[in-house]
C-alpha cells in the first residue's frame, strides 16, 4: 500500500515527473482505458521492462501494442552511461549499491537512483545539471514508515463501512429465552490509503473474538449462550491511522404494554388477558385504529418508564386532563395504570402518549 501510495500524490518538489510517474508493467501503461489519467503529453517510467515512455494523443499514431506511448529511453546502468535518447536517466536498483567508480561515472542531468538494500536501507542519487558533486541521502525503513505515516495524516480521513447484524429480535417478553443468535459483521476501509486493522466482537464488555481474517470484510459469528436479559453486542472496527468505530445491536427484554377498550374499569380488579399486549420500550406510544362505543380507554405501562408528560388526541388537542393515573402490580411488576374519566365513542381514531 505505502509504495503505491506515494507514486499517487502530487509531488511539488523538484523530481522531474517521469521520477515520480512510475508504472509497474507495461500492460498497465498500454491499457486505454488508462489513458484518461494522463495530460496530452506527458513521460513515464516503465519498472518491467526500465525504459521510459512518452504520450502524445494528438501526434502519436495508435500503435497496435503500445497505443499512443512511444519507448524514448533505455534504463542506464554504469556499463552503458549514454543511455538512447538522451535527457533524463534512471537507474533502479535492486540489491547492490553503487561503488564509488560507478559514481563517479554518472552522467550530467538530474539522476534517481532508488536502491533497496539486503540491510533495509533506502540509498537515493540525484545528481543535477548544475551540480558537479554527487547528492546522497540514506533513509532507514523506519524512517520512510514516518514518512508515509506523515503523509497519511495529512489525508483527509474516511471512516471504513461497518455495520452489525443480528437474527434475534430488538424486543422479547421477560421470561422467553433465545438460545442462539448468528451475528453477521460487515467492515471495509472506504478509501485505498486507510486499511483495517482489527475486528473485535464484545457481548457488553466481554471479548467474544478478535481473530477475524481481515483479508475478508464479512464474517458471521453464532452465539450460543442463553440470554434472558437485555443484552448489547458490539463491533469495534480499528483502522490503520488508529482511530475506531463501533456498532451495536441491543436485545431489550421488556414486560408487555397493554390497550384496550372496556366497559367498565375497576383499577383493582384487572384481568390483563382481556387488552392487547405490546412489547414497548418506552412509555411513547401512538395508539392508532381506536374505535370504541361507549367505553373506557386504558393504556397500562411498566411503572419505570415514568409517568407521561401528555396525551394528544388526532385533533392535536391535550386530553391529558381527561384521563386518571393510578399506579397497580400486574402479575408482580408495577405499572402505570391511565384511563378515561368518563366514557367514550370513537371510531378508528388516534391518540398519542408521550
Amino acid at each position: 500500500m505505502a509504495i503505491k501510495l506515494l507514486q499517487g500524490l502530487d509531488y511539488k518538489g523538484n523530481q522531474p515527473n517521469f521520477v515520480r510517474d512510475l508504472v509497474a508493467t507495461k500492460a498497465e501503461l498500454f491499457s486505454s482505458k488508462n489513458l484518461k489519467n494522463y495530460p496530452s503529453i506527458h513521460e513515464v517510467f516503465c519498472l518491467e521492462d526500465g525504459c521510459k515512455y512518452r504520450l502524445d494523443k494528438e501526434r502519436h499514431e495508435t500503435d497496435p501494442e503500445t497505443g499512443k506511448w512511444r519507448k524514448v529511453a533505455d534504463v542506464w546502468s554504469p556499463d552503458d552511461p549514454s543511455p538512447s535518447g538522451g535527457g533524463m536517466n534512471l537507474w533502479y536498483g535492486t540489491d547492490q549499491e553503487l561503488t564509488p567508480e560507478e559514481e563517479a561515472t554518472l552522467p550530467k542531468g538530474t539522476l534517481m537512483f532508488v536502491n533497496y538494500t539486503s540491510t533495509g536501507v533506502t540509498k537515493i542519487y540525484n545528481k543535477t545539471e548544475d551540480s558537479k558533486d554527487l547528492i546522497t541521502e540514506m533513509y532507514t525503513k523506519t524512517q520512510i514508515d514516518t514518512m508515509i505515516e506523515s503523509i497519511v495524516r495529512n489525508l483527509p480521513y474516511v471512516a471504513p463501512a461497518t455495520s452489525l447484524t443480528s437474527t434475534a429480535p430488538n424486543i422479547i417478553a421477560y421470561g422467553e429465552t433465545i438460545n442462539t443468535v448468528t451475528l453477521t459483521l460487515k467492515a471495509s476501509s472506504s478509501v485505498e490509503y486507510i486499511d483495517i486493522t482489527k475486528v473485535e466482537l464484545f457481548r457488553g464488555d466481554t471479548l467474544l473474538k478478535d481473530d477475524f481474517d481481515l483479508s475478508l470484510n464479512e464474517w458471521a459469528f453464532s452465539y450460543a449462550e442463553p440470554i434472558t436479559d437485555d443484552t448489547t453486542f458490539r463491533l469495534k472496527v480499528t483502522d490503520s491511522t488508529n482511530r475506531t468505530k463501533s456498532n451495536t445491536v441491543d436485545i431489550n427484554f421488556v414486560y408487555p404494554s397493554y390497550t384496550g377498550a372496556t366497559d367498565s374499569f375497576d383499577p383493582d380488579n384487572i384481568d390483563t388477558s382481556e387488552y392487547t399486549s405490546r412489547l414497548l420500550v418506552s412509555k411513547s406510544f401512538n395508539w392508532t385504529g381506536i374505535t370504541c362505543n361507549n367505553q373506557y380507554l386504558v393504556y397500562m405501562y411498566p411503572k419505570a418508564y415514568g409517568n407521561l408528560s401528555s396525551i394528544i388526541d388526532e385533533n392535536n388537542f391535550n386530553i391529558t386532563n381527561g384521563f386518571t393515573r393510578v399506579e397497580r402490580q400486574l402479575n408482580g411488576v408495577d405499572y402505570n395504570i391511565y384511563y378515561t374519566n368518563d366514557s367514550c365513542s370513537l371510531n378508528n381514531s388516534r391518540i398519542n402518549f408521550t
